[in-house]
């Protein structure tokens, strides 16, 4: 995916300071591997409402996330300040640089979570990759237009996976029954 957007794969391994690569809640309400807030998800093409939170959905997150760095890329010259941004918002980073007249990462005063969270991307990825352990993961996704709302189970018997299988690896899904939309949901099986 970041490949796709041409971003640094090194950027991927945010998602590890962001939630350890686990669907998790923030005490803010930020959800997901990614840890979107709902207003950043909506921005970013994600469905969020009752019934579908795609900030759970590892593919539509990851993508969106691609997509913020891309953006965010054009405000600032370098990844590292990209990867700021990310924490702390693009609008956050502008104004910091803008009241301390610098771009350089190493010289602005910026919050602890925020300096921290670029040492502690250079940490997992140092831990990951000493591991051995490949990053190219394989998610087989299939496409389907769902025309009027559908029960979950139909999806999934349709994919030929259980329901419980079915339900652990799409957990974006809220309810039992997936809703109609113009656009075809990509399901995890």
């Amino acid at each position: 995916i970041f490949k796709s957007y041409d971003i640094p794969e090194d950027l991927f391994y945010a998602v590890f300071a962001e939630s350890q690569l686990t669907n998790t809640i923030s005490p803010a309400g930020a959800k997901g591997f990614w840890q979107f807030m709902e207003t950043t998800g909506k921005q970013y093409g994600l469905q969020i409402d009752s019934l579908i939170d795609e900030r759970l959905n590892p593919v539509k997150s990851t993508q969106s996330a691609a997509r913020f760095f891309k953006d965010s890329k054009m405000y600032f010259s370098s990844w590292v300040m990209v990867l700021a941004s990310y924490n702390m918002g693009i609008e956050g980073v502008k104004k910091l640089i803008l009241k301390q007249q610098t771009e350089d990462f190493f010289k602005l005063k910026l919050n602890s979570e925020t300096r921290t969270f670029i040492y502690k991307i250079i940490v997992y990825k140092e831990m990951v990759t000493s591991m051995n352990v490949s990053n190219r993961i394989k998610i087989k996704t299939q496409s389907i237009q769902i025309k009027k709302d559908t029960k979950a189970q139909i999806i999934a018997n349709k994919l030929k996976v259980n329901i419980e299988t079915f339900t652990a690896l799409n957990p974006w899904i809220l309810t039992n029954i997936i809703p109609a939309r113009a656009k075809p949901y990509d399901f995890i099986y």
